[in-house]
């Protein structure tokens, strides 16, 4: 796994992407520092410093787009810890929610572009709804949500999902299914 992830970040074309520093040159570094980042204080930061550049309160980045597929590969990974694990469903649903930065010329390709890789990671999204945190649980049904064509197979799995072990889960598929 670690291969393929590695190839399609060596891959994208980070100097030409735009993101909030000019260039996405040091996104494949600081994405690699999350995928290893074993203590949460780790994983927050590398997280933070990620969003910080691809996604900015909510206003996205073409630099956000080669990170979809990574982080797939990432989420199926079984070597990921917990709180690396979090903060990539964390950016998942990140680029799900967000809209194009305001500079942006053309707003419609970007979100297009996400929408494709959103849509390809499908099937990874829906293994997340049975993921050991319940935080990833809630961003899997929020990225689900965003996904053209999923929300009437969401709906599908709410009497499912009504009965998770965690409030905040059951709260969301009740206001939002």
């Amino acid at each position: 796994m670690g291969a393929l992830i590695e190839k399609l970040l060596q891959t994208a074309p980070w100097t030409s992407l735009e993101c909030t520093m000019g260039s996405a040159v040091n996104v494949p570094h600081v994405f690699r520092r999350l995928l290893s980042a074993e203590a949460v204080r780790d994983a927050d930061v590398a997280y933070w410093q990620l969003d910080n550049v691809v996604v900015l309160q909510g206003r996205l980045f073409p630099s956000a787009v080669p990170l979809i597929a990574p982080i797939g590969l990432a989420l199926v990974d079984c070597t990921v810890s917990k709180p690396a694990r979090y903060r990539l469903a964390e950016l998942l649903t990140e680029f799900a929610l967000g809209e194009p930065h305001e500079s942006i010329v053309d707003p419609g390709i970007l979100s297009a572009a996400i929408n494709i890789e959103l849509h390809r990671q499908t099937g990874v999204v829906y293994s997340l709804l049975a993921d050991e945190d319940a935080r990833v649980r809630r961003d899997a049904i929020e990225i689900l949500l965003r996904i053209d064509g999923e929300v009437d197979r969401l709906r599908n799995l709410a009497p499912l999902l009504g009965e998770d072990e965690d409030e905040g889960v059951r709260t969301l598929v009740r206001s939002r299914l």
